[in-house]
């Protein structure tokens, strides 16, 4: 059976290893001209770290580990904290501090030479006999049997399956990085937040002596593309943060404009079937979910884990297999996308805790969120679905 994967970020190359370690044929269809490794640190909760381990990822010595996470005031004062070392050890496995494209390029190693076809931009898909067809900009068109659309919240593959359902955008980007900072912050193993009025500054260690760190504020679109974000960014983060703690404001004079990655956040609604027939989707282009909730990544590397094995035990039936996987995701994709809408409404709520004037644990709602989000740590499994497309968009 040939499955063709539109967009190679973490969870599109997480599919394709399953998959062609379950001996499936795979072609990877990237639009860029190579692999996307730049921008920010990501956190790899319990079961994405054991989901890496079963595709035979080795991430010994990758990152940091995560012991700490703190919320803190705009000026220092811890508000709330989370033993997430106590949370990993229940599992068996890490909760990690890594570049999220070094996660690409190890998935990448272990594919075979050939498999991702970049520079190829798909511009829509439709079912054909058999299967389904994606098209790309240059002309060409591939046929399938499966296809799965993981191509990012400005998914081609989305727009031909839910044209009325795209992405809309929250009002609120991140202005993130990776940089050499001289500070014991990048050997340590804690994940701080600090809140604000206006918004929030997240910091934390990617290995290598690196620190990875995020900046959110308010934004609106400019210029000619929907998303797009022109000129200086660092006078305006300047102005916004000089004033906090001064592990923050310091940070903004250590980094240069060439450090800085623009992310517009962006949320969809989750429909109860993601695909028709034949095709699917998975990770941002299924769910975007904005990076305040930490789920981004842990969420399309849970996609690929089921979805792998829907259509490995689906063969038969590849339709009923993809609604399998969709109806086993949907439930917790819908949990993390509105959690991540109430974390966006957080900031004044935290920021009252100041009166307590004791910091608060929080390692029970963390522990519930995690596992909650999660299909691998409950080892919810699709089941068959007798289905030969898709249901209503409720």
């Amino acid at each position: 059976m040939k499955t063709v994967i539109i967009g190679a970020g973490i969870g599109g190359l997480a599919a394709a290893l399953g998959l062609i370690r379950a001996g499936h044929q795979v072609e990877v269809y990237e639009r860029g001209d190579r692999l996307r490794t730049a921008g920010n640190g990501v956190i790899l909760w319990p079961g994405s770290t054991g989901i890496l381990a079963e595709l035979g990822i080795e991430t010994e010595g990758f990152g940091r580990a995560m012991h700490r996470g703190e919320l803190l005031s705009y000026n220092g004062s811890l508000l709330v904290w989370t033993d997430m070392k106590t949370i990993s050890e229940r599992y068996g496995h890490e909760t990690l501090l890594v570049p999220r494209g070094g996660v690409v390029e190890r998935l990448a190693a272990e594919l075979p030479e050939g498999t991702i076809r970049f520079g190829r931009q798909c511009t829509g898909v439709r079912a054909a006999a058999g299967g389904a067809v994606a098209s790309f900009s240059d002309g060409s068109e591939v046929h399938t049997d499966i296809l799965i659309g993981a191509d990012g919240y400005r998914s081609a593959v989305r727009e031909t399956l839910h044209p009325d359902l795209g992405a809309t955008f929250t009002g609120v980007a991140t202005w993130h990085g990776i940089s050499s900072v001289p500070s014991d912050l990048t050997d340590g193993n804690t994940v701080r937040t600090y809140f604000g009025s206006i918004g929030i500054c997240a910091i934390h260690p990617v290995g290598g002596g690196l620190l990875h760190w995020a900046f959110e504020g308010p934004w609106k679109p400019s210029g000619t593309e929907a998303g797009s974000i022109e000129g200086p960014q660092l006078p305006q983060l300047r102005n916004w943060f000089s004033d906090w703690e001064p592990a923050v404001a310091g940070l903004l004079d250590t980094v240069t404009e060439d450090d800085v990655h623009v992310f517009p956040h962006a949320l969809h609604k989750v429909p109860r079937w993601w695909g028709q027939g034949p095709m699917t989707l998975m990770g941002d282009a299924a769910h975007a979910i904005p990076p305040r909730a930490g789920m981004g990544a842990n969420q399309a590397l849970e996609d690929a884990w089921v979805l792998t094995q829907a259509i490995v035990a689906g063969k038969a039936d590849p339709a009923g297999a993809l609604r399998a996987y969709e109806t086993a995701r949907v439930r917790r994709v819908r949990r993390v996308s509105s959690s991540a809408g109430w974390m966006s409404r957080s900031n004044n709520m935290l920021l009252m805790l100041r009166i307590v004037r004791r910091a608060i644990p929080m390692n029970k709602l963390t522990h519930a969120n995690i596992k909650g989000s999660s299909n691998y740590l409950n080892n919810h499994r699709a089941e068959p679905v007798v289905s030969a497309g898709a249901g209503p968009k409720d």
